[in-house]
């Protein structure tokens, strides 16, 4: 008995598969794994990509992105050329669609597309700039309201305070008020003063700008172990220590800062510490 023919069924993937060749100069120059190979743009990316398949039954095979392959050749004017205009208005020329089949070129095409999709990108983030300028507009209103409400604020604040002042309200008041554990009932804080950075002479003296004290131990400002005595010479009504010096947190001992380490909001940054 002789032996059954090969069978004879079509291995082939169908469209847009095309079977690989020697003249497939229009792809980049790499050997692919599989015999059947089509362009394709990636569904979740939009990024063109070369798709391989072994035959209609195998699953697709990423093979890479499509890029444009070089071309050696003398006789051009890229030098000559700033941008390529092939968005999406040429995609809409008759003319440039017939010269782009002419030339019959995949990775060609593949740039062209991405420039497509860069076109719609920037149109994407014009609209985006014009919503944040709108509602940069919106908050530049906002702050400029907000503004003028706290400056209207601090008006009626500091005419009260200008008038109980007048009035003697905290001499007439503070001895009538009932005490609390042998506190004052109601404390009355000292007004804020500005932060006197020292001069260069106070600097060129060696006296540590914390303790005052001079520099005989050579220890330095960040070492100080008092810096709270700066809080009760200058009496600021708050705690002028950086946070980050390095005894700051030693106002939890109540005797070595009057305020508590209370800052009030307003930290001091300077190169003191």
């Amino acid at each position: 008995m002789t032996a059954s023919p090969p069978s004879t069924a079509d291995l082939h993937p169908g469209y847009p598969y095309r079977e690989q060749t020697d003249h497939d100069d229009d792809i980049p120059n790499r050997r692919y794994v599989c015999p059947y190979i089509a362009a394709k743009v990636d569904p979740i990316t939009g990024e063109p990509r070369v798709l391989g398949r072994a035959d209609k039954e195998a699953p697709t095979y990423d093979e890479g992105p499509l890029h444009a392959t070089e071309v050696s050749d003398n006789d051009d004017m890229e030098e000559e050329v700033g941008e390529y205009p092939f968005g999406e208005n040429a995609y809409l020329d008759p003319n440039f669609l017939e010269a782009m089949g002419t030339i019959a070129d995949r990775g060609l095409a593949s740039e062209g597309l991405r420039l497509v999709q860069l076109d719609g990108e920037k149109r994407f983030l014009r609209q985006w700039e014009t919503r944040l300028k709108r509602r940069e507009r919106a908050i530049h209103v906002k702050r400029t309201d907000y503004i003028r409400s706290k400056e209207k604020m601090d008006r009626k604040q500091t005419d009260v305070y200008h008038r109980l002042r007048g009035a003697k309200a905290a001499s007439r008041l503070a001895p009538l008020l009932p005490d609390r554990n042998g506190q004052p009932g109601m404390s009355f804080p000292s007004p804020t003063r500005p932060y006197n950075k020292p001069d260069e002479r106070t600097r060129r003296t060696g006296a540590c700008h914390w303790c005052g004290r001079n520099r005989l131990d050579m220890h330095q400002g960040r070492d100080c172990e008092d810096p709270h005595t700066r809080c009760r010479m200058q009496a600021p009504g708050r705690c002028v220590v950086p946070d980050h010096h390095g005894n700051y947190y030693s106002h939890i001992d109540a005797e070595l800062c009057p305020y508590n380490g209370n800052n009030n909001g307003i930290m001091a940054r300077s190169e003191h510490a």
